[in-house]
């Protein structure tokens, strides 16, 4: 009984806090620019910039590693800088896009699948998971 009147009080709370209009919400000097260390952790925390690897037309030979194609359902795929999810995105593939695996390398399971792509001819990592490749690729 107190655990649902406590639920129904933070859930009061919220609705409220959600209904009040920004100004009444806004504290401090609304003249003064914010500070440049707090623009700095907003935008630090908030924004997320993401580049898109490009498709270039480069012969399978001068390439080199496995051909295969990306097969996201929804999103991109995304490219990362070491064979796992703590890595820095450095990029990202969209669903179709062909990539040449140079080799496979143990990292963060992703749906029941712990192996990771290093991208032959360009810099990051793929999910085994969300790439079919024609062939075996190699383990490193």
């Amino acid at each position: 009984m107190i655990f649902r009147t406590m639920r129904h009080a933070v859930v009061a709370a919220v609705a409220t806090v959600a209904l009040l209009p920004a100004s009444a919400v806004a504290v401090g000097n609304p003249s003064q620019p914010p500070t440049r260390h707090a623009a700095r952790v907003h935008h630090a925390r908030h924004v997320r910039h993401v580049r898109h690897i490009r498709h270039t037309t480069m012969s399978h030979s001068a390439i080199g590693g496995t051909r295969g194609r990306v097969v996201t359902r929804i999103a991109p795929l995304n490219v990362r800088s070491g064979p796992g999810i703590g890595f820095t995105v450095i990029g990202s593939l969209h669903r179709g896009a062909v990539v040449y695996a140079a080799y496979k390398k143990h990292g963060t399971w992703i749906c029941g699948n712990r192996h990771w792509y290093k991208l032959a001819g360009r810099t990051g990592y793929v999910s085994a998971r969300y790439v079919r490749v024609v062939s075996a690729v190699p383990e490193q």
